[in-house]
């Protein structure tokens, strides 16, 4: 029957986005190894929604890396303790009360075994074979690949071989 496509097996290993109503929609959010994109006009909050997947993530204990091909790391970190802490960028870098909180928050994390790589590479330096190197790199200096993995902005990748000429 039509039906058939919903009597699957239920997915494991699920962790929330952070956004109820849309993890609603996900059948309770993203499962391990599901590949998930986002896609939008340029300024439409893209990275912004995917540093909250990443502080969601990281509240549920996984290991998070985020690799940047646009923005540097210290602007993601930024916007990461933002979300974290719920307070704005320019409030945290005027206020050593909040930063002494987002470094308890930080270390809270960790404590509970997430972890937080953020990674930039120039545009047009990354290509498939490079992030694979760089998590099998991860791998060896970490003792593990990340639980959630989030590559921001796949446009700007590399494309190697035939690829790059289509």
């Amino acid at each position: 029957s039509v039906f058939d496509l919903y009597s699957q097996p239920p997915r494991k290993d699920i962790w929330s986005s952070g956004f109820e109503t849309f993890d609603s929609y996900i059948s309770g959010g993203f499962a391990k190894k599901e590949c998930v994109s986002v896609l939008s006009a340029t300024g439409r909050g893209k990275t912004s929604l995917l540093c909250n997947f990443a502080v969601s993530a990281l509240r549920q204990g996984l290991n998070v890396s985020f690799v940047t091909l646009e923005m540097s790391e210290n602007i993601i970190q930024q916007r990461t303790d933002a979300i974290l802490s719920g307070a704005s960028i320019d409030m945290i870098a005027s206020n050593t009360e909040i930063q002494q909180d987002v470094l308890k928050q930080r270390m809270k994390l960790s404590n509970r075994g997430a972890s937080y790589v953020v990674k930039y590479f120039p545009r047009g330096t990354l290509s498939i074979e490079a992030l694979t190197t760089y998590y099998d790199r991860y791998a060896m200096d970490y003792g593990y690949y990340p639980d959630v993995a989030i590559v921001d902005w796949l446009g700007c990748l590399k494309l190697s071989g035939d690829l790059d000429k289509k």
